[in-house]
């Protein structure tokens, strides 16, 4: 090998990674055409390991964002000293920190990653984390996108996790072995990569991307400039050695005497860093054969060009504190705490709080299962002050705590216990039991408090409440009408008395409607039953003379039947109280005292005065099976029920069909009334027990039953509205035979 081979070898050492990453070398065709945008420049995963792996730059850029985020960790605080102690041990145990920030650094580098939570739930990984049954968090494993592949997706619309996967398949490999397993969602937290569009994360299976996509060709053409840099300086100084004759020597140099000479003269240097020549035929001597001048200037702009693309500021991506005059780089580093700050929030704080919810939850965790009432993850400033500065913000603070003091904001006590806390100085200020108020200070707040609900309460004008504070309390009016606020203007404890009157109209109209349009849903609904039963009901035509009709004639469409008054009634009575007297229901019965104030002559006795809240047919139809688990089904659901405190409002009327009576009715209002009915409908059908739908449940205790052409006159005038009364119990009436369940619940309004 000749020593310019030996040469050329040597170039192509120091440039083999040049060669393979940024095209140094290669012919300028091809180094233009690799700054085009191609489908082709996406990195295969392959590639961005090996980056991550060999180059410093690129781990550098990947790990930016989690490691400065967690650079000083977190703590967990839940206002109990020792439990925030056992809780700092138990996820140092788990690693939870350092799994997140891995986590989160794949997801930077591979556009994906997340935390699998090894929860102890007695159930399949596959299904979802049952939080209730979870009884501990045994660990938690950092996994990567190449790991996890959705297999499956939410597909109902109405989720707010629709179009996301809903299982995973993990592969773990370990030593020689590999593990397959299917994981739902819930038991994964899951960290993206850079945003991508909607058509590149569909082929990326719902994953984001690497961040070394996007900077990949910045970091090339930085290479390569520190590549051509390093080649500019093996050329920038040649040694040139003279030899007189050297070419006839080498022309009759057959036995190689030149080469051994040279490499004598090569050895020697090795040796004694120095040159041995002839001191009549020979010379040596370094040449300078170009410049380096403007070099370092060019190499800064791929620098500033790489950290722009990569959000990363110079000081942070170079480690190297900024040059030039008046260069400190504080604008620089504030800027990327801030954006750090940012995503630390917007990414980090929601799935960090997770993990530690799940730990709080584990029956084998630090509180037992049970999830503190109040609970906060904290993370450390990322902008650490110095010395200096942190003397220059006590010194601000302390000018600031005298000036309070001598206004009479503040006591010196106060101060004291705000700034030198037992875990050292604050410049938060508090007034808890570390520093109380004094009583003069209490009175003057009580006083001002008193002066503005009273304002907001409407009971004086928000004039004289201003007044009030600067003769009473001595304010300048300036600073009363700033402690006032919007009070009396935007602020109001009361409504105002026009628009109350205004309102109550307004509900008791509304009320009125609504009441007609339940009857006359009643209506529509029993002419519907009985158009499917076979029945003809086409308008009023009760009001036209009865057919002439004999025995054994075939009625036809528009016919006429005259009724008898007393099988009116009796048909009538047996359609409407098929609940209370030959049908099977669940009924509240009227207390005694109330359904005796409220029945009318004519109308229902006391004893059947009832609301009911589930029907099911005629008695003969119910069989004994069925009614026993009727009466188990309400027996257990009154035992868990509260009575129902209730308010009987007016008297309405259902209008019936034609030829029956019409039911007369006291309105119902109970608003925890529909919530346990749908408690009980439920119960029952889980019990295989259905209730009747033929009508919808519109709470009302039926009165009287009324002629359609009569008006209500009732004899008694049962009542009055707004009459306050409580269901005690619940009863299960079949044909004669009537059993009743107290409510065994808590009492509305109780403890």
């Amino acid at each position: 090998m000749t020593m310019i081979d030996s040469i050329k070898r040597a170039v192509r050492r120091a440039d083999s990674w040049v060669n393979l990453l940024t095209g140094v070398g290669l012919n300028h065709r091809k180094t233009e055409l690799s700054f085009q945008a191609a489908s082709s420049d996406y990195l295969d995963d392959g590639t961005i390991e090996v980056l991550y792996d060999l180059d410093g730059l690129a781990a550098r850029i990947v790990r930016a964002v989690p490691h400065h985020a967690l650079r000083e960790g977190f703590t967990v605080t839940t206002g109990d000293a020792v439990v925030d102690a056992r809780m700092k041990a138990r996820l140092d145990d788990l690693g939870v920190a350092s799994r997140v920030r891995l986590a989160w650094t794949w997801a930077r580098l591979y556009g994906g990653g997340a935390v699998f939570v090894g929860a102890d739930d007695g159930r399949d990984p596959r299904e979802p984390l049952d939080l209730a049954n979870l009884r501990s968090v045994r660990f938690v494993v950092d996994v990567d996108r190449r790991d996890l592949t959705p297999q499956t997706w939410v597909s109902d619309p109405l989720s707010p996790r629709y179009g996301q996967p809903e299982t995973y398949q993990l592969v773990q490999q370990g030593g020689t072995s590999t593990r397959t397993s299917i994981l739902h969602a819930s038991r994964l937290v899951r960290f993206d990569g850079a945003e991508v569009t909607k058509r590149r994360r569909i082929q990326l299976q719902g994953w984001g991307d690497s961040v070394l996509q996007r900077v990949y060709a910045e970091l090339q053409q930085l290479r390569g400039s520190h590549a051509a840099v390093a080649a500019l300086l093996h050329e920038a100084s040649q040694g040139v050695f003279k030899i007189k004759d050297l070419m006839d020597m080498i022309g009759s140099d057959k036995e190689d005497l030149l080469k051994r000479r040279l490499e004598i003269m090569d050895m020697a240097r090795s040796v004694a860093r120095s040159i041995l020549v002839d001191a009549e035929g020979e010379s040596f001597e370094r040449t300078e054969v170009g410049t380096l001048s403007g070099v370092v200037e060019v190499m800064d702009r791929f620098v500033n060009l790489l950290a722009g693309v990569s959000e990363i500021p110079v000081t942070v991506l170079m480690g190297q504190a900024p040059a030039g005059l008046n260069a400190t780089g504080e604008s620089d580093i504030r800027s990327w705490y801030d954006a750090v700050a940012a995503e630390r929030e917007a990414m980090l704080r929601p799935r960090l709080e997770h993990l530690v919810r799940l730990v709080l939850l584990a029956k084998d965790g630090p509180t037992g299962g049970v999830e503190p009432e109040s609970w906060k993850v904290t993370f450390p400033p990322l902008y650490q002050m110095t010395d200096a500065q942190k003397a220059e913000v006590r010194n601000k603070q302390a000018d600031t705590d005298t000036k309070y003091i001598d206004k009479g904001v503040l006591t010196s006590a106060e101060v004291r216990a705000s700034r030198f806390k037992p875990d050292g100085w604050s410049d938060e200020t508090s007034l808890g039991q570390s520093a109380p108020v004094t009583e003069a200070r209490a009175a003057l707040h009580d006083a001002i408090v008193a002066t503005l609900a009273q304002v907001a309460g409407r009971e004086i004008p928000r004039s004289s409440g201003v007044a009030l504070l600067v003769s009473s309390l001595g304010m300048a009016a300036e600073e009363a009408e700033t402690v006032m606020g919007e009070t009396g203007r935007s602020f109001w404890t009361k409504p105002d008395p026009a628009h109350v009157a205004e309102l109550d109209a307004t509900r008791a109209e509304n009320a009125a409607l609504k009441r007609s349009q339940t009857s006359t849903k009643a209506m529509l609904a029993r002419v519907l039953e009985r158009n499917r039963n076979g029945e003809l009901v086409l308008g009023n035509v009760i009001a036209a003379e009865p057919t002439d009709t004999e025995a054994g004639d075939v009625l036809e469409e528009g016919d006429v039947v005259a009724v008898l008054a007393n099988q009116g009634v009796q048909d009538a009575r047996a359609l409407l109280r098929a609940d209370g007297g030959r049908g099977v229901a669940v009924v509240l019965p009227l207390p005694a005292a109330v359904a005796v104030e409220m029945a009318t002559n004519g109308g229902e006795k006391p004893e059947d005065l009832h609301l009911t809240l589930a029907y099911f047919g005629d008695a003969e139809g119910v069989s004994p099976e069925r009614l026993a688990a009727i009466r188990t089904v309400v027996a257990a659901w009154a035992a868990r029920t509260a009575p129902v405190a209730a308010t009987l409002g007016g008297i309405g009327r259902f209008f019936a069909p034609d030829g029956e009576l019409d039911p007369v009715y006291l309105s119902v209002d109970a608003p925890s009334l529909l919530g346990m009915r749908d408690a009980l409908v439920r119960a029952l059908a889980d019990a295989g027990v259905t209730a009747s739908h033929v009508h919808g449940f519109v709470p009302h205790v039926t009165l009287v039953y009324v002629d359609q052409s009569t008006g209500v006159t009732l004899s008694n005038n049962p009542g009055q509205p707004n009459a306050k009364l409580t269901f005690a119990e619940v009863a299960v009436w079949s044909g004669d035979t009537r059993e009743a369940f107290p409510l065994g619940g808590v009492q509305e309004g109780g403890a």
